[in-house]
């Protein structure tokens, strides 16, 4: 009798898990269904009706468009940039041609 009382357990409990869980994915899909409704109503919505809407709590990345360059930044990266490019290309020249010398030959001839 244990048995079949198990494997009576056992069939109970997997229905049950099986109709949980798609009690659970249908609950999620209606809730991003919803999600997603909200933001595109809100994508619709100029900086006006935003900023009446959220008073006080308006972002300053909304109000003010024109964002904040860190030209600092940029002009170190373009000073340093040619030499990023060059340590790059020979290490990636260095790593890769033995691996296509020994799989083609030694027949190749690569000129940089």
């Amino acid at each position: 009798m244990g048995l079949i009382s198990g494997m009576l357990m056992g069939m109970v409990f997997g229905v049950a898990l099986m109709v949980g869980w798609r009690h659970m994915i249908r609950y999620r899909s209606s809730k991003r269904i919803a999600k997603a409704a909200d933001i595109k109503s809100l994508s619709s919505l100029n900086r006006d009706d935003l900023r009446k809407i959220c008073g006080e709590n308006f972002p300053e990345w909304i109000s003010f468009p024109v964002f904040e360059q860190v030209k600092w930044l940029n002009k170190q990266l373009s000073k340093l940039w040619p030499f990023v490019a060059d340590v790059c290309f020979f290490s990636f020249i260095n790593n890769h041609l033995a691996l296509i010398c020994v799989t083609h030959g030694h027949s190749l001839v690569f000129q940089y």
